[in-house]
């Protein structure tokens, strides 16, 4: 990923409901209403609830599968050809084709403009790019997705032993 010029690696798996994140030194699961945050290098973890967020999350995703519609608003602009954000200056100087959202109920809510890219490499998705935009202040992230895979590791959602972390309030 590739934010404000700063760039890091990371996994990220997600099953439709439940979500893990890891980066450098930081694990973070997103599961059955619980996010928990594990910082593995001070050897701390952050525990809050998100079950009203989790429950919205199963309803939206239940409702997606039985309408076929996008209940997260996202609206489809076009699209394009371009060099990707972030990467092609470090990485590759290519044009890939890309498809272009915005998030129109987002902003009518929130005052936050979101864009929203997929680059396509073989046709398959090959990055992300995400330009949020509030008021002056601006936020712009490119995941580059090295592979993707519909399997998910056995046991990837399942929380670690913490007993030797100290727990943050």
């Amino acid at each position: 990923a590739y934010t404000m010029s700063i760039e890091s690696e990371g996994t990220e798996a997600v099953d439709g409901i439940n979500t893990y994140t890891e980066t450098s030194g930081t694990r973070v699961y997103s599961v059955d209403g619980k996010i928990t945050s594990i910082n593995d290098n001070a050897k701390i973890y952050m525990e809050y609830d998100s079950s009203g967020p989790a429950e919205q999350a199963k309803e939206n995703l239940n409702k997606a599968m039985e309408t076929g519609l996008n209940v997260y608003g996202r609206h489809f602009l076009g699209t394009g050809s371009e060099k990707i954000p972030g990467y092609s200056e470090k990485e590759d100087d290519s044009e890939y084709e890309y498809y272009e959202y915005d998030y129109p109920e987002t902003e009518k809510v929130s005052k936050a403009k979101i864009l929203e890219r997929f680059y396509m490499k073989d046709g398959d998705v090959f990055a992300v790019y995400k330009k949020t935009s509030t008021g002056k202040t601006e936020l712009e992230q490119t995941h580059v997705i090295q592979s993707m895979s519909g399997d998910i590791p056995e046991g990837t959602f399942d929380l670690p032993d913490l007993s030797d972390y100290t727990k943050q309030e």
